[in-house]
């Protein structure tokens, strides 16, 4: 590794166009390089990798394939240019962070320029899915540590940001987990060099710890869904009609074009677009998860009935963690006793402690049936931090302008082709009243999700004010429960809905 390493750093030399070459102040023996084109590491694949896989905090979204990738389908673009720091320490790569540079202009000259993670929501305004504009496709984002090297990699990111701050003008952060680098490592640094921070609590993500066999967790479950299982359990065994299967290499195109017509159909149901409506993303799961499914990083099974597939789901087995990523399933065509959702989620879960995982992770999302399923939930932050001393006034209003002008066009288009969606399957009389409930159980999504909690522009405070504001950040009626694995069921069922579960999507209009 350490040859590839010094290999890339020779070759990298001839590339000084698209490298900068900056030395730590602080830690001598540390190097960072400042990569503006992801395909000139394209060698590094192996090695980046080994970071992230001896990095406490990072995910599978942290991986060169996922990165790589997310940038060819979606920002390859002229207004974005990498900016990818290589952190070295005497030759040995112990950190990545994998950032972009978004430019915005007006009248053709750059007036503001934001700091991204790789992997974030575009917020162009220019494409229809509001999972890709405003969330991204990626749940969890962070800068890549190895493991003791921590602290290092934290000094080296903010002495390299704040000797280049004319780079940028303010760096945005999005889908920022409670436990990742950033809120641990990267911000206590910041307030040593005086950057200020707005923190906006965005998403709660439910997740189960798992037990050591299928009876413990059962028995932690609640009686209704405990009673769900069994049926479910009993049904499967007594009916030869029905039966789960795991996707295998010579069908695997075949079952992500059902995944995206049951996907889609359960969503434009419910007056939605849907992910695939967004053609990139379809292509970015199709390449994404045949690389993953080869690596064994790709959990992928299907619900049968009379040979008829009814239900599918897929997620991600990454270290010791799976991430429930993507479902759909068809609710019309199944006996009432067979809810397959579930059955799937009662698979993964069984395949989860047969495996030795350490968590399953329903992701981003407050849908009812991930409370029944899981034992705890921790929250994901956008951050905006901004330069001290930051004065550009003018180009701040220029820059409001043209993003409140893109929420605008992005909000128009959306809503367009939601009528156009309403008005194919409902008329173009009766397509009003589709919509007008789906507005008002879109404003009732709105209302229970609690989002803004901490939006004052001040210092960053100490490392122990993150505990805090992750207490803060609690939903207020979840009940600790430390003996049981699950804690939410109470919340989730306090809400109506189908006693089915929703896909796991993206998806926040």
């Amino acid at each position: 590794m350490e040859e590839a390493i010094r290999e890339y750093y020779t070759q990298s030399e001839k590339w000084h166009s698209d490298i900068y070459t900056s030395i730590s102040v602080k830690h001598p023996d540390i190097i960072i390089k400042a990569v503006k084109n992801f395909n000139s590491i394209l060698n590094l694949n192996d090695q980046w990798n080994d970071v992230v896989l001896n990095s406490s905090s990072a995910t599978i979204y942290q991986t060169f394939e996922w990165l790589y990738n997310w940038w060819n389908y979606f920002a390859a673009s002229k207004s974005n240019s990498p900016h990818i720091l290589l952190i070295s320490s005497s030759g040995k790569l112990i950190g990545i962070a994998p950032f972009y540079i978004q430019s915005y202009t007006f009248g053709g000259f750059i007036i503001h320029r934001q700091l991204k993670l790789i992997g974030c929501g575009l917020k162009s305004g220019t494409f229809l899915s509001n999972a890709i504009e405003e969330n991204g496709v990626s749940d969890y984002l962070d800068i890549i540590a190895l493991n003791n090297y921590e602290k290092k990699v934290a000094d080296a990111v903010v002495s390299y940001l704040s000797e280049y701050k004319n780079l940028f003008n303010e760096i945005d952060f999005q889908n920022v987990s409670e436990g990742s680098f950033i809120i641990k490592w990267l911000l206590p640094q910041l307030q040593i060099k005086n950057f200020r921070a707005q923190i906006t609590k965005t998403d709660a993500c439910p997740r189960l710890t798992v037990p050591r066999s299928i009876d413990i967790y059962l028995g932690s479950l609640k009686a209704s869904t405990r009673r769900k299982f069994r049926q479910i359990q009993r049904q499967t065994e007594k009916y030869s009609d029905i039966e789960i299967i795991k996707v295998c290499d010579t069908n695997f195109l075949n079952s992500i074009q059902t995944l995206k017509h049951l996907h889609q159909s359960r969503w434009n149901e419910l007056g939605h677009l849907g992910l695939f409506a967004d053609k990139r993303f379809e292509e970015f799961i199709i390449h994404v998860c045949k690389i993953f499914f080869n690596k064994g990083w790709l959990w992928f099974k299907e619900a049968k009935f009379n040979n008829k597939i009814i239900a599918t789901r897929m997620a991600y087995q990454f270290k010791d963690r799976i991430y429930d990523y993507l479902s759909g399933f068809d609710h019309k065509h199944f006996p009432a006793f067979f809810r397959p959702g579930m059955a799937l989620i009662f698979t993964m879960i069984d395949d989860a402690i047969s495996h030795n995982y350490g968590t399953v992770d329903f992701l981003r999302g407050t849908e009812e049936y991930k409370y029944e399923f899981s034992s705890d939930e921790h929250n994901n932050y956008d951050l905006i931090i901004i330069q001290p001393d930051s004065v550009f006034v003018i180009r701040k209003v220029f820059f409001y302008f043209l993003k409140t002008r893109m929420r605008l066009m992005f909000r128009v288009k959306t809503e367009t082709a939601i009528i156009k969606l309403q008005i194919g399957k409902h008329g173009k009389i009766m397509f009003l009243f589709s919509y007008f409930r789906f507005c008002l159980s879109r404003l009732r999504v709105s209302s229970t999700k609690n989002k803004r909690i901490y939006f004052k522009e001040e210092k960053i405070q100490e490392p122990q004010s993150n505990i805090i504001l992750q207490k803060q950040a609690t939903r207020k009626n979840k009940n600790s429960r430390q003996q049981r694995i699950v804690k939410s069921v109470v919340h989730s069922l306090q809400h109506g809905g189908s006693e089915d579960e929703l896909p796991t999507v993206k998806n926040k209009l």
